[in-house]
């Protein structure tokens, strides 16, 4: 496929600003804050993931190494989906995510952090681009290094990667629809979630946690009635 146009680093920085706007998962920093808790989201793939599946778990206070991964790597592929949703459908504009473009870190009580400085990206609202970016580059390398520490069904962690993106896309409205239908026919997140009555396929186990109840959007809500909780 021929590669996208590269988009002025003033349109990608506005259009995160932009983003940012939502919540949280929508923000990606654009300026270094000269913290010295920034890392390098290669490190992911290494130690820098064994702490942060540490700190979820200890964050959730359960001792099953299977819920901790299914809420980090949820929680992480919302991070990425949220602003890439917003940016592409609201400016046509598809920000740098490749791993070796950004940097993270994690502060107990908020999302996981993403720096893109220098801000870079490219002019494009092509779904399969966008698939390419954050699927093949840089959530499927992420899924196999937390399999390799975890014994997690790979099934449940892509339903995760979708209920992701469809939760940024509930938050967007109805002009991301067509962005988000796109992407879930797509290679590996096509069936992972139900379009006709928005639920997913797989549990991503927060029910386990006590008092932690079932998502909205989730396959086991005619067996657990324990509760719901948001994106």
């Amino acid at each position: 496929m021929k590669h996208p146009a590269p988009a002025p680093a003033p349109a990608v920085v506005a259009a995160l600003a932009r983003a940012g706007r939502h919540n949280d998962y929508f923000r990606i920093e654009t300026t270094d804050d000269g913290a010295d808790d920034w890392r390098p989201v290669t490190g992911l793939l290494g130690d820098g993931l064994d702490a942060l599946l540490g700190a979820v778990a200890d964050r959730l206070g359960h001792d099953d190494p299977r819920v901790a991964a299914s809420i980090a790597f949820q929680g992480y592929a919302a991070k990425l989906w949220s602003p890439v949703l917003a940016t592409v459908t609201e400016a046509g504009v598809l920000p740098d995510l490749t791993p070796a473009a950004l940097r993270w870190r994690y502060r107990a009580g908020e999302p996981v952090g993403l720096l893109l400085s220098p801000a870079a990206g490219f002019a494009t609202t092509n779904p399969i681009e966008v698939y390419e970016l954050v699927v093949d580059r840089h959530l499927g390398p992420l899924l196999a290094a937390v399999r390799d520490r975890v014994a997690i069904s790979e099934r449940l962690l892509w339903g995760n990667a979708a209920a992701a993106l469809a939760g940024a896309s509930r938050v967007l409205g109805p002009a991301s629809a067509p962005l988000r239908s796109a992407l879930l026919g797509l290679g590996r997140l096509a069936g992972t979630v139900d379009e006709d009555s928005g639920l997913r396929r797989t549990c991503c186990l927060f029910y386990r946690i006590p008092g932690g109840g079932t998502c909205g959007d989730c396959v086991l809500n005619g067996r657990h009635r324990a509760g719901t909780r948001g994106r």
